[in-house]
């Protein structure tokens, strides 16, 4: 996901990649930081299932590392692409 949303962020504005991916990833794990404070039952609702689509509802470290290595694989992507 954090990979989709990285060229989301890419597509519209002109930022370093270093920038952005840093970006990415604190927003992905902010997100996940609300997941694992049960966010969506402060706010009551998680009976909302937009709610629990967009913030999610469950934390899991799995999620971390894999937001970690998403971003890792962009900036080695987007080292390659450079010396091109």
């Amino acid at each position: 996901m954090v990979i989709l949303i990285y060229c989301f962020v890419k597509s519209f504005q002109e930022i370093p990649v270093l920038t952005a991916a840093m970006g990415v990833l604190v927003f992905a794990y902010f997100i996940e930081l609300l997941q694992y404070v049960e966010f969506v039952k402060w706010i009551g609702l998680e009976e909302n299932q937009l709610a629990n689509v967009v913030l999610g509802n469950y934390f899991e470290w799995a999620d971390m590392l894999a937001y970690t290595l998403g971003i890792f694989f962009v900036l080695g992507v987007e080292k390659l692409n450079s010396r091109y």
